[in-house]
């Protein structure tokens, strides 16, 4: 929506693209260029399409395995994001 790109959020084709197994991950600028932060996308996404947990955690570790970092930091990363929200979940 800020960059034009659709009309309205709900035009986004996020859930398509889960639907379909596409991998999704959510990103912003510095708060000083779009003035949100990757909580409040997670959390508009969350709202705006009915995100279950898994998907959410889906997107979360897209995020980490895409990320241009060594494997070995990807590993770690996604190893502590599953451990971290399993013991929030539980």
């Amino acid at each position: 929506v800020q960059t034009g790109a659709i009309d309205k959020l709900g035009a986004h084709p996020l859930p398509g693209f889960l639907a379909k197994g596409i991998p999704v991950s959510l990103a912003t600028d510095n708060l000083t260029v779009s003035n949100v932060s990757l909580s409040e996308e997670f959390l508009t996404a969350y709202t705006t399409f009915d995100l279950t947990n898994d998907q959410l955690l889906s997107i979360a570790l897209a995020g980490f395995e895409h990320a241009f970092l060594p494997l070995g930091e990807k590993r770690q990363l996604i190893k502590d994001t599953r451990s971290k929200l399993s013991d929030l979940l539980a």
